[in-house]
C-alpha cells in the first residue's frame, strides 16, 4: 500500500455540473475520479526482470483539495513492488480534463500525464 501526494501548481477545481448525476455524499465525489475514468492509474515496470509477476492493485482518490490530491494505492502482492530487482513507476494520467480547471476557467492539457519512480 502507498499513498501518492499529487500538489497542484495553482488552485483547481471540478466542474461538478458535468458529473453531478453520479453525486450524493463527499464519498461519490472521491469516487468519481475513477468510475467516471477522470484519472488513470497505470503502474509501469521499469526493469529487465522476466519473469511475470503479480503487479496487480486497487486505487482510490482519499482527498481533494484546490492544490493537493491524494491517492491510495493497495498492491496484491507489495512486496514485489520496486525491491533491489524490480524498478516500477506510478503514472497518473488526468483523462477527462475538461472537469479540473482553474480560477481563470483554464482546464489541463489533454491527457496530461505525471510519473514517479516508486523506491524500494
Amino acid at each position: 500500500m502507498g499513498l501518492v501526494s499529487i500538489k497542484f501548481d495553482r488552485d483547481m477545481f471540478v466542474d461538478f455540473a458535468n458529473i453531478a448525476g453520479v453525486l450524493s455524499s463527499d464519498r461519490d465525489f472521491l469516487d468519481a475520479f475513477k468510475s467516471e475514468e477522470m484519472i488513470l492509474v497505470k503502474l509501469v515496470d521499469e526493469s529487465d526482470y522476466i519473469e511475470q509477476i503479480n503487479k496487480r492493485f486497487d486505487w482510490e482518490v482519499t482527498e481533494f483539495s484546490r492544490n493537493e490530491m491524494l491517492l491510495y494505492l493497495k498492491f496484491e502482492e507489495p512486496l514485489l513492488i520496486s525491491n533491489r530487482v524490480i524498478t516500477d513507476k506510478i503514472e497518473v494520467i488526468f483523462a477527462k480534463n475538461s472537469l479540473l480547471f482553474d480560477e481563470r476557467g483554464r482546464n489541463l492539457e489533454e491527457w496530461t500525464k505525471i510519473d514517479h519512480k516508486i523506491p524500494p
